[in-house]
């Protein structure tokens, strides 16, 4: 795992402007997924997590509840074609 060097600098500005942070991954490694983002010290600027395997349309479903934030005033990144669409 080799992240941007700029990445947690970002996340602390983003964190200082008060955009809140969510993650969402389906993966099956969920404790390393934690690990790793506590390893890399990501883990104070991340607000709201839905990591486990499954559909990402369950995660963001999880993250509207906790957030009280609607999809609509959300960012979304992905790697995955599928999941932008």
């Amino acid at each position: 795992m080799n992240p941007f060097p700029e990445v947690k600098e970002i996340l602390k500005e983003l964190d200082n402007a008060g955009i809140i942070i969510g993650i969402a991954s389906r993966t099956t490694a969920v404790k390393p997924a934690r690990l790793l983002i506590d390893a890399l010290g990501w883990g104070p600027f991340i607000k709201y997590e839905e990591i486990f395997p499954g559909c990402k349309t369950t995660h963001f479903e999880n993250l509207c509840k906790s957030s009280k934030i609607p999809l609509k005033h959300m960012l979304f990144f992905d790697d995955e074609e599928r999941n932008i669409r």
